[in-house]
């Protein structure tokens, strides 16, 4: 194996350690890196030097090298020599969600060699904390954020624009201002796919559990509904909509159990029932089973958000639409870095609809429609 391909083979199964890696963890020395591959310890260096360089590790004098960590300070002489910082800014609440996007924000960041800096938001704080971030961020990107009352109104958004550099609200309000971005799924047709994919099963009677805070797409994805319910020839009145008033930072699976205790309770009972999370599908499981009822011998049941990543130990694992998180993350990175067009302020994603264990025809005769 000649210098070159064994560095580039070194460089890969070192990527593959990392991306392995929690942030943070310690990575094998240098000598047991060259003894592993037989190669010399000057073509491990400039493998390790190289990563460094891009931002995958962090290395420290007499300790070692390091997966790099999101607590190392932004603002040391060594940043300068990667691509600059993204602002990360979500809600402070109690969202697994938010969480798994920020892992995918990282990932991709420091592949791009950008450094990432994080804004928790929480209710009681306000937008003065991205400003002063952004202001303390020598060579700030751009800025990615998840959607919170604070954004959507008219003054958040003149704060983003104030910043000055291209900012993607994530599940925001339509933007007016020309660095001003949002992506959302395409929410019409997430709720015309749950009614297509449930009534194309034999399903006639629904229930949709809105067990997250309102915003501006819930409206679309109940007008899909309504036109799938029509395309499928069924009334309106098969549909039925529960939705709470879930607060930011309140537990939203705690609004799908109580939802779905009610539902299984209730006199003309729905065959199949739509979550607008994975979060509330899974408390729904709970409820259904507490009622002595199964998914989806009793119940079929769909989610409107990505999956976690222990759902494929969950049985039955649960059918869901939605736009992929990973898709998401790189459209706003690709916005920030200027790989796609800026003319267009306001993106739409692609749903995707995957069929799980937790969808089944309904027993017994069809409900007429």
């Amino acid at each position: 194996m000649n210098k070159k391909s064994l560095h580039s083979t070194i460089r890969e199964q070192m990527l593959r350690t990392i991306n392995a890696a929690q942030v943070g963890d310690l990575l094998p020395t240098e000598k047991e890196i060259a003894e592993r591959f037989g190669s010399s310890r000057a073509t491990v260096q400039n493998v390790m030097l190289s990563l460094q360089r891009e931002g995958f590790i962090e290395r420290k004098k007499g300790r070692g090298s390091f997966v790099r960590s999101k607590e190392r300070r932004i603002f040391s002489a060594t940043d300068f020599s990667f691509g600059g910082q993204i602002l990360y800014a979500y809600p402070d609440y109690p969202a697994l969600e938010y969480l798994l996007f920020r892992k995918i924000v990282e990932e991709l960041a420091r592949q791009r060699q950008l450094d990432m800096v994080e804004a928790r938001i929480s209710r009681f704080s306000n937008l003065s904390l991205i400003k002063e971030l952004a202001g303390q961020s020598p060579q700030l990107k751009g800025v990615l954020a998840h959607t919170a009352t604070e954004l959507t109104e008219g003054r958040g958004q003149r704060l983003l624009h104030a910043l000055g550099v291209p900012v993607v609200v994530i599940s925001g309000e339509q933007s007016v201002y020309d660095n001003v971005f949002t992506i959302n799924p395409d929410h019409y047709k997430n709720g015309y796919k749950d009614i297509e994919l449930l009534a194309g099963r034999g399903h006639r009677r629904l229930a949709y559990v809105g067990n997250e805070p309102k915003n501006q797409g819930e409206k679309l994805v109940q007008e899909g509904m309504r036109r799938a319910l029509a395309d499928f020839g069924l009334p309106q009145k098969n549909l039925a909509v529960n939705h709470g008033e879930v607060k930011p930072w309140e537990d939203s699976a705690v609004a799908a159990y109580e939802a779905t205790r009610r539902i299984v309770a209730g006199r003309n009972r729905p065959s199949a029932l739509i979550y607008r999370s994975f979060s509330g599908a899974w408390a729904g499981l709970r409820a259904i089973r507490e009622a002595g009822l199964s998914v989806p011998e009793d119940f079929s049941v769909v989610a409107n958000s990505s999956p976690l990543p222990m759902d494929i130990y969950l049985y039955p694992r649960i059918a869901y639409i939605t736009c992929h998180r990973e898709a998401v993350v790189k459209m706003a990175m690709d916005v920030i870095g200027g790989k796609l067009d800026r003319t267009a302020n306001n993106l739409t994603v692609d749903v995707t609809v995957c069929e799980e264990e937790s969808i089944r025809p309904p027993k017994g005769p069809s409900v007429p429609r």
